[in-house]
């Protein structure tokens, strides 16, 4: 009986650790940016809205947006000249997580409250980092 209680002990501990870091994922680097030269620019957000998710650097495959269990967007980007290599709308609450998948990477974070802009990173080496704000970035 002993060793079946454990047994369940055990798995329960696994499937937690399971759904808090999805396997072969690394967690992302995160940031708040605040344009300083001109804060009386930043945008007003409210929970309802949607966010924006900007990638930028070193992007060029499939790239699938998952918030809690479900896929919400899947799409192909490219980084092009101006560094930007698109953006997807996503409805999503504060602190629920996502998931960030390519095609031979992946990264996970739990969204924070009261942003509309997030400014997505990939670097080959360092991993990925994320950016929240309510500035909007001109791309060239």
């Amino acid at each position: 009986m002993r060793l079946f209680a454990f047994f369940l002990v055990v798995t329960g501990i696994l499937a937690g650790c399971e759904s808090a870091a999805p396997s072969g994922c690394r967690p992302a680097t995160e940031r708040i940016y605040i344009n300083q030269r001109f804060p009386d620019r930043a945008e007003t957000f409210h929970p309802d809205s949607l966010r924006v998710f900007l990638f930028e650097t070193q992007f060029d495959n499939t790239v699938s947006i998952q918030v809690g269990n479900s896929v919400i967007a899947r799409q192909h980007l490219l980084t092009g000249p101006n560094g930007l290599a698109g953006r997807v709308f996503v409805r999503a609450k504060s602190q629920e997580k996502v998931v960030i998948r390519t095609a031979n990477q992946c990264t996970y974070f739990k969204l924070k409250d009261g942003y509309k802009y997030l400014y997505i990173d990939k670097q080959r080496n360092l991993g990925w980092h994320i950016e929240y704000s309510n500035f909007s970035r001109a791309y060239f």
